[in-house]
């Protein structure tokens, strides 16, 4: 479309000259694809900041994952969320016994079992808030000093997203980062 090229050639000129540029435009215009297409294009680490997480969700599921199969294979993308958006195994296993003493709901344990990221906005079915505060990471994270910290699946991401061409993250969290 016109109105992406246009868009496309704005950030564009905007990086070169190191200047801002603002862009509105309605939903669904491709704001997206211009943006992160220039800056794959150009061979620079993005950071895009979203709103919520359904708009993060499609870009880390479906548009980034467009592009970088079609235009830019090889360029690697990752998700920046909270601790709270992911699954703590110092919650749920047990580290002298197996099993999984944190999760009563059978549709959930299979989920932990399967998960590969542990981030529970993968999780495909309704779950009660509670039961989902029971298994994640919350203020009470031990860090470093947690015996599952080697596979724990939060600090796991935090690391993959060093080497990331594209990082997707939300407003809050990229401004709570700037503070720090």
């Amino acid at each position: 479309r016109i109105a992406q090229l246009h868009m496309g050639r704005m950030v564009q000129r905007s990086i070169e000259m190191r200047e801002a540029a603002v862009i509105e435009a309605g939903t669904g215009t491709g704001k997206s694809f211009a943006y992160a297409a220039i800056c794959l294009a150009m061979g620079l680490r993005c950071v895009i900041s979203t709103s919520n997480k359904a708009l993060q969700m499609q870009l880390y599921r479906k548009d980034i994952p467009f592009l970088t199969s079609t235009l830019y294979p090889g360029k690697k993308v990752e998700l920046v969320q909270g601790k709270a958006n992911y699954a703590c195994r110092y919650k749920v296993e047990d580290y002298n016994a197996p099993g999984f003493v944190g999760i009563e709901n059978s549709e959930l344990r299979d989920w932990y079992t399967t998960t590969k990221t542990g981030n529970t906005e993968e999780i495909p079915f309704a779950v009660d808030w509670k039961e989902l505060g029971a298994i994640t990471a919350d203020n009470g994270c031990l860090g470093k000093m947690c015996m599952f910290f080697d596979n724990c699946h939060y600090y796991g991401a935090k690391e993959r997203r060093g080497d990331a061409d594209v990082l997707i993250t939300n407003h809050m969290l990229l401004a709570m980062h700037q503070m720090y």
